[in-house]
């Protein structure tokens, strides 16, 4: 299914680049991005609290989405400077891509829940009509038509997810790569992507799902989504564009059926097992995608589906213990 390229996104790096590629970049990178986007977070978290009397205005809260992206840019240019940042940018532009990408893009991360709203709706649980989510109603926009809400959502969405994904996956991912396995890489990232949130715990104006679910559980599913992604990545030549459109069209179909109402709920538990089914599909049935230059070996590669399958099977239990 692969549209060519190398695994991991490598190929458009230059060999100049390939031999400046150290871990130092890397974690300078990392830096950067929790630096940015913590230095808006932490005094809205504060001021949530009430030890600061500060609250910041939306559109400050929406720049601190943008410190992955920003951190790229910066670290790119140390990196290498102006080729650096070419490299980067031009991951933008790969959208000459097969349809079934585009596809799967628009349309996974909707399936997936809806795998896991069927799940609740089987064990006799009751769910949010699509056609009314809550937080249209909570923005003050229940007059105007769903389908207007949707385009906007849809808009609003791809511009805060391009901050994450010029970061994380545009900068962060072919460089690790680069020295792990896809999996590992997958796990590593989306661990520091799960961590990076931590503020919004503290932060309801931005409505994070992350500060109404249990931390465990959160960095579960973002972790579970992160490898996901490489998946994806590593199929369309390492374009940011199409990690873009998948992590916009992942929040906009959480809106219609997972809203807030079912976070922390038995159906998100369900459907972080669904993910991690997701997860195991496609090592199983897709494995060269993960294949590459780094440290993971077929038998350990085998102990991380076993974990997985382990994970699943757990977190089947815990949902049927909830009912």
């Amino acid at each position: 299914m692969s549209d060519g390229g190398e695994v991991g996104g490598m190929k458009d790096i230059s060999p100049q680049l390939r031999k400046r590629t150290r871990p130092g970049y890397l974690i300078l990178y990392v830096v950067l991005a929790f630096l940015l986007s913590w230095a808006i977070l932490i005094p809205e978290a504060l001021g949530s609290a009430g030890l600061f009397d500060i609250r910041l205005p939306p559109i400050a809260l929406a720049l601190a989405g943008f410190g992955p992206a920003l951190a790229a840019v910066i670290t790119s240019w140390v990196e290498t400077g102006p080729r650096g940042l070419r490299s980067l940018l031009r991951r933008l532009l790969i959208v000459r891509l097969s349809w079934r990408w585009y596809l799967i893009a628009l349309l996974g991360p909707a399936l997936i829940l809806l795998v896991g709203r069927g799940l609740e709706q089987v064990l006799g649980g009751g769910v949010t009509p699509v056609d009314q989510p809550p937080l249209q109603a909570e923005m003050g926009l229940s007059h105007v038509p769903v389908i207007v809400f949707l385009f906007g959502l849809v808009a609003n969405n791809l511009i805060i997810t391009l901050g994450e994904e010029l970061g994380w996956r545009g900068f962060a991912l072919p460089r690790l790569q680069f020295f792990w396995a896809p999996l590992t890489s997958g796990i590593v990232l989306g661990f520091l992507w799960g961590v990076w949130h931590l503020p919004l715990v503290w932060t309801p104006a931005t409505r994070s799902a992350v500060a109404e679910l249990p931390l465990w559980a959160f960095i579960i599913d973002i972790t579970a989504t992160s490898v996901l992604y490489v998946w994806i990545f590593n199929h369309t030549r390492g374009s940011v564009a199409i990690a873009t459109l998948v992590h916009a069209a992942n929040n906009t179909a959480s809106v219609f059926l997972m809203p807030a109402g079912a976070i922390n709920s038995r159906q998100f538990f369900l459907t972080i097992g669904v993910r991690l089914t997701a997860v195991a599909l496609v090592l199983v049935l897709d494995g060269g995608a993960f294949a590459g230059e780094g440290r993971t070996t077929r038998e350990s590669s085998a102990r991380e589906l076993s974990a997985i399958l382990n994970m699943i099977q757990w977190q089947a239990k815990k949902a049927v213990a909830s009912r």
